[in-house]
């Protein structure tokens, strides 16, 4: 029997190993979001192992179905969930709520639906009628739990445990039934909607200039042709008629040339940087400390090092501290590696997060800059980690799932027979005494 290994979407410790289900004749991919039965209920899970053939356990349950959304992960992005769990006793669940961007996946959540018409108050006396008015006459005819306890008029009315038990009462009657269905994502990637050719011309005046005009150009973005003068309902005409087709796609981020880096390199600098192209040239795993007061150019030896690394078809990756994360350090970036670079961090809306982070798995983009989540980056291919500011203590995340990001780096390297780079004016005890002693390599400016 074809078996799959999957972890349930839910940051919980009940649930430290991977549950095994029956795959069947299904195509599924490491971190491929699936529908899975647990107890009574159904769950989503990540597929953490591909389908495999084995003898199935006693009473085995067979996969409910697949999304049809982008992998939560790759086998890089399981690999690291794997060692945060192991170095910092977190389950695997819990690890993977680092790696995983959930708010851009949809979620299993409680819907309640009306069942029958608005009921007579007198069968319910000690249900307020405030609450049956705002369920039968103010929500939809279906609409998830959370949003009843969440809604303004009904946390006027009681607090959420007797809400809860209202809701209850009313579900035990019939008036309500509770369902478990699958709702929309919280956040959603950028879309655009375009419209192109799809068969003959339509009928009408308008009808037949908006055809001409998508005709012409091949694809024309639904907003260009509503400022072009073509109504919302011309538009849904064609469609409707078959005359045109409207697809939803992913915008190119912006592919603008990269500069040359202004600065002219130092000797101290120059030697740094042809001795970090050299490791990542060997491709294998290296560790090297950039030691140099503040001031000592070493950005410009980063930026050396990684137009080295983008040049030779490799990606890069520089982790730098939310506070030294500002506005005019992600333009240095930008300036010198033009739309193929992404800068994470907290000031970014959740919008513009799963945007940075799908480009960064379409392979769109070259350089991630960011704070110590930016280490989780679905980049292949990432030659060179740099870790600026190596000593800084907001590199250790304090919320489960805990890590230190300057470990987790050092792990990704690993993993990627890479080159990890630690700059720091102080640099810690722990990294000096290695550097001294022959295990990391030292450089200093």
């Amino acid at each position: 029997m074809r078996l799959v290994d999957a972890v349930v979407a839910m940051r919980s410790s009940r649930f430290d190993v991977p549950l095994t289900y029956e795959a069947g004749v299904s195509d599924l991919r490491v971190g491929e979001v699936i529908r899975v039965p647990l107890g009574r209920r159904e769950m989503l899970a990540y597929v953490v192992r591909s389908p495999y053939e084995g003898t199935p356990p006693l009473g085995v349950r067979a996969v409910s179905g697949r999304l049809d959304v982008p992998p939560a992960f790759d086998e890089t992005g399981l690999a690291l969930a794997r060692f945060v769990a192991d170095a910092y006793l977190c389950t695997l669940s819990e690890a993977l709520g680092a790696v995983v961007r959930a708010e851009a996946l949809p979620r299993i959540a409680d819907v309640v639906v009306r069942a029958a018409a608005f009921p007579h108050p007198v069968r319910y006396p000690s249900v307020p009628q405030r609450l049956l008015s705002l369920v039968w006459n103010d929500l939809d005819e279906s609409f998830p739990l959370e949003r009843l306890l969440r809604h303004p008029e009904a946390r006027r009315i009681a607090d959420r445990a007797t809400l809860l038990r209202h809701v209850a009462k009313l579900v035990r009657s019939g008036d309500l039934e509770k369902r478990r269905r699958l709702v929309d994502a919280r956040a959603h990637a950028y879309r655009i909607r375009l419209l192109s050719v799809a068969s003959t011309a339509p009928k009408g005046k308008k009808a037949r200039a908006l055809y001409d005009l998508v005709a012409l150009a091949g694809t024309v973005p639904y907003a260009d042709a509503v400022l072009a003068g073509f109504s919302s309902a011309v538009i849904a005409r064609c469609v409707h008629a078959g005359s045109l087709r409207e697809e939803l796609r992913s915008p190119q981020r912006a592919t603008s040339t990269t500069s040359e880096i202004g600065h002219v390199s130092s000797v101290e600098q120059q030697r740094a940087i042809e001795q970090i192209e050299a490791s990542v040239r060997a491709r294998s795993f290296a560790q090297t400390l950039l030691f140099g007061v503040t001031g000592s150019g070493k950005t410009l030896v980063y930026l050396r090092a990684i137009e080295s690394v983008v040049r030779g078809r490799g990606k890069a990756i520089v982790l730098v501290p939310e506070i030294a994360l500002t506005p005019q350090t992600a333009a240095r970036f930008e300036a010198v590696f033009g739309g193929r670079v992404a800068v994470f961090h907290s000031g970014l809306s959740a919008r513009d997060r799963i945007d940075a982070w799908q480009a960064c798995a379409r392979g769109e983009i070259d350089v991630v800059v960011g704070a110590r989540s930016a280490v989780f980056a679905p980049l292949r291919d990432v030659r060179l980690l740099v870790v600026d500011e190596a000593h800084e203590n907001t590199y250790k995340q304090d919320v489960v799932p805990r890590y230190h990001a300057v470990a987790v780096a050092r792990e990704r390297m690993r993993l990627e027979n890479g080159v990890l780079l630690l700059g720091s004016a102080t640099p810690s005890l722990e990294s000096y005494a290695a550097a001294r002693a022959g295990r990391l390599a030292l450089i200093g400016l």
